[in-house]
């Protein structure tokens, strides 16, 4: 109320001092505009909008005045994400003419801007890329699935782009954190040269947590120059698992800062819930629920906020090992996320209703799927062939950090597991069959260790395996008495068995 009222004052203020000292209106307007930096883009442009309409009262000149001065403030500002304002200004009041612009000579280089800045904003669904690879097949990027995607586009020659490289290989030989792919887009058509760049440059780089793919375009037929604004190199995007653009036109340190601040972010939310769910405890399967319509409420004015916050809930519950809040990843999905398909990128729909699909295919008491697997011996087993009262099922990567780490923990409680009657299968879910089988001579001899070595057993169908680790318990029967926990919490478990 207390911004709305300011904007009306402003606009009275600027109103009356138009006609009698330009200067002090440039200033005036200037540190409004000033204090309105640290809101929201979406709240910046209303309240631009109103300052704008306000001023009416004095003219079409006035208005002309304001607007530009606005465009001018926004297009310089060092806050990433509020050239959207700038653009905002320039589609709505100088391009379509219902202002007229300032100086006519400068007119084409307000077009160029809004042209090539439109589509590739802070908070947009970025545009597809569908290019060719080093290895010539084609990769649509928008339908390439990481937690995070990083677009740098490059050329050789480029002095800059001489610098940012080491400094991109750097960080990818360093990054550690949610798998990172990096579209390395080659802006030129010399063939011999890019690949060659791609050798010297990025060949050595071996981090798990990062992957590059090499990408071009010699017929320049993506449009990546418009749609992301490519007119200089270097230039790099961060596009997050919803296909939305995060960062724009950063650097390698810029790039750093942002993944620490979203690290950082995302322990802020957890904490946040954390302390929520802790409150309402017990909890019953409706609390979930509760909590997101109140979130979702309370954060809907803002796309940008409602995405994040909506987002991190999400997770959250996804992430739990409470099957009450479990419950409220559906919640969320079918009632914020595909309920709301204007906040979210189609491909992040799609994806969230084939993760509610997948999560009811293993609910608590079902009976556990059976698959034909190999074992290291390359023998065909069922993966239900147990004989002991429980049956702990892992699914693994064996270059995943976090698997590893719980397998470790595993090993750990081996005589536990063994005096409570648990058996443990192992299952890997990856295609480096040297890899896996190296890692088989690690593990306790009793442990069963399989893996779908034809490709053909069906378990991304059966299991809700699309992020791992992923445990499942099972009795006797072979029904899943539990699901998605960390084995630090199998101790418990095991005293309740």
């Amino acid at each position: 109320m207390r911004k709305a009222l300011s904007v009306l004052i402003f606009s009275f203020i600027v109103s009356s001092a138009l006609a009698q000292d330009t200067a002090k209106v440039y200033s005036g307007v200037t540190q409004y505009f000033r204090s309105l930096m640290t809101d929201p883009v979406d709240t910046i442009i209303a309240r631009v909008d109103t300052l704008i309409e306000k001023t009416a009262v004095q003219g079409a000149e006035a208005q002309s005045s304001v607007a530009g001065l606005a465009f001018d403030f926004f297009n310089s500002s060092p806050l990433m994400g509020q050239e959207a304002v700038a653009v905002h200004i320039a589609d709505n009041y100088f391009l379509n003419k219902r202002l007229k612009w300032s100086d006519e000579s400068t007119f084409p280089n307000l077009y160029a801007f809004a042209e090539f800045n439109r589509s590739s904003l802070v908070g947009m669904p970025a545009p597809e890329l569908r290019m060719e690879g080093i290895d010539s097949l084609w990769v649509s990027m928008r339908n390439y699935s990481s937690p995070y995607k990083l677009l740098y586009f490059y050329e050789p020659q480029c002095a800059t782009c001489r610098k940012e490289t080491p400094a991109l290989k750097s960080f990818a030989e360093n990054y550690h954190g949610p798998h990172i792919a990096i579209f390395a887009i080659y802006t030129q058509s010399d063939r011999e040269s890019w690949n060659r760049y791609v050798a010297e440059n990025f060949a050595s780089v071996d981090n798990p947590d990062v992957t590059f793919i090499h990408l071009w375009d010699p017929e320049m037929e993506s449009d990546f120059q418009k749609k992301y604004g490519v007119l200089t190199t270097p230039a790099m995007f961060l596009l997050d698992d919803q296909n939305r653009i995060t960062g724009r036109k950063l650097d390698c340190k810029a790039l750093s800062d942002m993944l620490a601040f979203k690290s950082v972010e995302g322990n802020q939310y957890k904490l946040l819930f954390d302390r929520i769910f802790e409150s309402l405890r017990p909890l019953d399967f409706n609390d979930a629920g509760i909590v997101a319509e109140a979130v979702a409420k309370k954060t809907k004015r803002d796309s940008s906020l409602f995405r994040e916050t909506v987002y991190n809930l999400y997770q959250y519950f996804r992430n739990s090992e409470e099957a009450e809040l479990q419950e409220g990843a559906m919640y969320v999905a079918e009632h914020f996320i595909a309920g709301c398909p204007e906040y979210w990128s189609k491909e992040y729909v799609r994806e969230v209703i084939h993760q509610v699909q997948m999560a009811k295919v293993n609910q608590i008491g079902d009976y556990a799927p059976d698959l034909l697997l190999s074992d290291r011996k390359g023998r065909v087993k069922h993966l239900l062939d147990c004989k002991l009262e429980y049956h702990l099922i892992l699914f693994h990567l064996v270059n995943c950090k976090e698997c590893m780490q719980e397998i470790e923990q595993l090993k750990r409680m081996n005589y536990d597991l063994s005096d409570s009657g648990i058996s443990v299968t192992l299952v890997y879910v990856g295609i480096d069959y040297d890899g896996w089988k190296a890692f088989t001579k690690k593990v306790p001899v009793h442990w069963r260790c399989l893996w779908d070595a034809d490709g053909k057993s069906g378990m991304n169908e059966l299991y809700d395996i699309e992020e791992v680790p992923r445990a499942f318990l099972l009795d006797g029967s072979d029904r899943i008495i539990g699901k998605h926990f960390k084995m630090n919490a199998l101790k418990d478990i095991i005293q309740i068995l």
